[in-house]
């Protein structure tokens, strides 16, 4: 019977170590879910701000884009307009020689 008593006692506390230790992994199981959680939500939150960059990085390159286009065809026009500026002034110099 002592016998008997000593092996519920060790199964008793045989119990109470392996509920303690199951307590101990659902309890960190929980903490690496939560943790798990918080670096999901994270990276949701690096992927949303890489995104907005990215269509902010496209439309800043759009408008820099646009904005040399424009100046080349300033360019272009003051240029024509210097062409035909010097044109007009050798003309007068022209007639002006002639008189």
């Amino acid at each position: 019977m002592n016998n008997q008593h000593n092996d519920t006692r060790y199964s008793d506390s045989a119990k109470a170590r392996s509920i303690t230790q199951l307590r101990q992994e659902a309890a960190d199981l929980r903490n690496k879910q939560r943790d798990y959680r918080a670096l999901q939500d994270q990276m949701l939150n690096l992927e949303q701000s890489f995104s907005r960059l990215n269509e902010e990085k496209r439309m800043m390159e759009e408008e820099y884009s646009e904005r040399v286009d424009s100046n080349i065809r300033l360019i272009q026009t003051l240029r024509a307009e210097i062409d035909e500026q010097t044109m007009i002034y050798d003309e007068r110099r022209h007639q002006n020689c002639d008189l």
